[in-house]
C-alpha cells in the first residue's frame, strides 16, 4: 500500500488493525492503543506532505505512470510486469468511451490505479464548443450563399 494512495478505507482498517492488537494483543492498556493510533496518521501525515512537496518523495512512494498501449497496441511487457489481464485492459478501455483498442493513441496506467486514455484524433468525440464553432460557420456561410443569389 502506498501512502499517497491508499484509499480512506485501507486507512481505517489498517488504523483499526493496530487499535484492536494494543486492545487483545499483550499490551492491553489505551495508551498502547493511543501510541499506535497517533504514530500511525503521523507517519502517514508526514508521508503525504513529503509527497506534496518532493517530486523525488513521491516517485518513491507512489511511483510512475506506466505506458500499456502505444500507437493504439498493447504493450504486452507492461501487462505482464503489472500483472494484468487483456481483458481487465479491453474492459477499462470501453468504460473509458473507446470501442478498441486500436482508438487509443497512448494509455497509461496511473499510481494511483487510473487508466489515462489519449485516444486518435479522429476517434475523439466531439466538444460543445465544437459544434457552437461549426454552428457559427455554418450560418456564415450560409449567410454568404443569401447574399450571393
Amino acid at each position: 500500500m502506498n501512502a499517497g494512495t491508499a484509499s480512506s478505507s485501507e486507512k481505517i482498517f489498517l488504523l483499526s488493525n493496530v487499535v484492536q492488537n494494543a486492545i487483545i494483543g499483550n499490551d492491553t492498556s489505551l495508551i498502547g492503543g493511543v501510541i499506535g493510533a497517533v504514530t500511525l496518521v503521523a507517519v502517514n501525515t508526514g508521508a503525504n506532505r513529503l509527497i506534496a512537496v518532493n517530486a523525488t518523495a513521491a516517485r518513491v512512494f507512489d511511483g510512475h505512470a506506466t505506458t500499456v498501449i502505444a500507437d493504439g497496441r498493447v504493450v504486452d511487457r507492461a501487462l505482464r510486469r503489472l500483472g494484468m489481464r487483456r481483458s481487465e485492459l479491453d474492459t477499462a478501455v470501453r468504460l473509458q468511451s473507446a470501442d478498441d483498442i486500436a482508438e487509443v493513441d497512448h494509455g497509461s496506467l496511473e499510481p494511483g490505479g487510473q487508466l489515462v486514455l489519449t485516444l486518435e484524433t479522429g476517434e475523439q468525440g466531439a466538444a460543445k464548443s465544437d459544434v457552437a464553432e461549426l454552428t457559427r460557420r455554418l450560418r456564415r456561410i450560409e449567410s454568404l450563399l443569401s447574399a450571393s443569389r
